[in-house]
């Protein structure tokens, strides 16, 4: 499959097939929901006789470092996003370009558009 006109190469294998196809109708400017599925720097792992609410807590906080970056890129071009309470991800509504500008950080795993792997309908 092709990327978009303009793709930089490094960004296709991180932008999902469906979405990078939907980008190339997309016009100038428009935006569209799509999750950014974050690296998880460091998972906790539960220890025994540990209390399931201080490993839900240590796993929040891996998280939260975890999708820190993201955040704040996507604070700086004005981007209201959210995140999902127990999974390495954000939600946004971005352009064509602020996925190519999401997409080529490095703690940035894939990006998936508004039908695979959201909590956005199609």
């Amino acid at each position: 499959m092709s990327a978009p006109e303009g793709t930089p190469s490094g960004i296709k294998a991180k932008i999902d097939p469906q979405l990078l196809r939907r980008l190339r109708g997309l016009p100038r400017g428009e935006r569209i929901s799509v999750s950014i599925w974050v690296r998880l720097r460091s998972a906790p792992t539960p220890e025994r006789g540990e209390m399931r609410e201080e490993y839900l807590k240590a796993l929040r906080a891996a998280l939260n470092t975890s999708r820190r970056g993201v955040l704040k890129a996507l604070a700086r071009m004005r981007i209201r996003a959210t995140t999902a309470a127990l999974a390495p991800v954000v939600f946004a509504r971005l352009t064509r370009v602020q996925i190519f500008m999401i997409a080529r950080r490095s703690d940035v795993r894939k990006v998936y558009g508004p039908d695979r792997n959201t909590r956005f309908s199609p």
